[in-house]
């Protein structure tokens, strides 16, 4: 009597799907070099670009649906004394964990306030029900600095301005300094799209310094 051939079940041919594409991005890591096993190991790269020492994550947000990327995007605040990083990555299953996009803010010239911004497209590829997520980074080194104010200009001939706060409780402290990230979403993906403003404040409200545009 003959044995019964058995068949593979559904998790083992998910099991064995995922080891292949392991497979295939260890090979393309290791022989092409275009992309990553961790999403970390892309912010490493950024380090040994940047010459700046090692960045400390500070915070990480997923943002799903990145036009460029088709797909999600894990972004990334990290620093250090002397620069701070946000860095969009994203997982291409033919070459792994890849950069999206690196703005790179320097922290070392003695300011109270650093800032900066950028921003994601998202939506569908064919134009429809496209916005852009917009973030302001930045780094707070004056104890006295309790609030931060941003003016952005958006629309064709940035005609519309947009007022954000952000406070002292919601900034993540690393050392003797203070990080922010702050998100908004603007409907479309044209037309300017720019921080005009940036004023910081104490717990009386007396303004402490403002910067126009980012640093």
């Amino acid at each position: 009597m003959s044995r019964k051939t058995k068949l593979p079940t559904r998790r083992r041919t998910a099991r064995g799907r995922i080891l292949a594409a392991l497979v295939m991005l260890l090979f393309t890591n290791q022989i092409l070099h275009t992309g990553y096993l961790l999403p970390r190991q892309v912010l490493r790269e950024t380090e040994e670009a940047l010459g700046a020492g090692h960045l400390r994550v500070i915070d990480s947000r997923w943002e799903p649906a990145v036009a460029e990327t088709h797909g999600s995007c894990l972004v990334y605040l990290a620093g250090n004394e002397y620069v701070t990083v946000l860095e969009g990555t994203y997982l291409s299953f033919a070459a792994g964990w890849t950069s999206q996009s690196t703005r790179t803010l320097l922290c070392d010239t003695g300011e109270s306030l650093y800032v900066e911004e950028d921003f994601f497209t998202c939506g569908g590829a064919d134009g429809e029900n496209r916005k852009r997520i917009y973030y302001l980074f930045g780094r707070v080194d004056d104890p006295d600095i309790q609030r931060l104010e941003f003016e952005i200009r958006s629309g064709e001939d940035g005609e519309n301005t947009t007022c954000l706060t952000s406070t002292r409780s919601a900034w993540m402290a690393n050392g003797g300094s203070a990080y922010f990230l702050v998100r908004q979403e603007f409907e479309g993906d044209r037309g300017r799209l720019d921080l005009r403003r940036t004023a910081a404040y104490d717990e009386a409200g007396r303004i402490v310094t403002a910067v126009a545009g980012g640093t």
